[in-house]
């Protein structure tokens, strides 16, 4: 979440001249939604495919350097996403765990198994770049809300 450690992350990128976005996910922080404190690996991996969408019709932004940074929790969301969307360049996950992969196979994997791995490659057949490409051509029919509201020192 913004609030936490990623706007300071936001500020040290910035400084090194890195073009960077913070949002809130789906349901926390600032972000409207019922219900609220909801974690979601779905919704939150599409959290920030969300912000590629976005990213990927901003002209200040080179398409081939775009990169996320998961912290905490949303590290395990993070490493999901980019696994799932290949406009992700880079992906850098500052977590003590894998939330995603702990929910959908268990802790310790218990529920690591051959139906486990059959949904898992099914999923990520199912998605690519014929989805991200058609994410991207559809993002200017959006309706983005800029928040002009900065925490300090950003």
């Amino acid at each position: 979440m913004k609030e936490q450690a990623s706007s300071l992350y936001a500020q040290k990128l910035a400084e090194k001249g890195y073009y960077r976005l913070a949002f809130d996910p789906s349901y926390t922080g600032e972000s409207g939604g019922w219900p609220r404190r909801l974690v979601s690996p779905d919704i939150n991996t599409e959290d920030f495919s969300a912000a590629m969408d976005f990213l990927s019709n901003e002209e200040q932004v080179d398409q081939e350097r775009i990169g996320i940074l998961g912290i905490c929790g949303f590290g395990g969301m993070a490493l999901s996403a980019a696994s799932n969307d290949p406009r992700i360049k880079a992906t850098v996950a500052s977590t003590m765990y894998n939330m995603s992969e702990n929910i959908e196979n268990g802790y310790f994997n218990s529920e690591d198994s051959a139906a486990a791995a059959m949904r898992n490659g099914q999923r990520l057949l199912s998605s690519g770049p014929l989805i991200s490409e058609r994410r991207t051509s559809d993002a200017p029919e959006a309706w983005w809300i800029r928040c002009p509201r900065m925490h300090p020192g950003l």
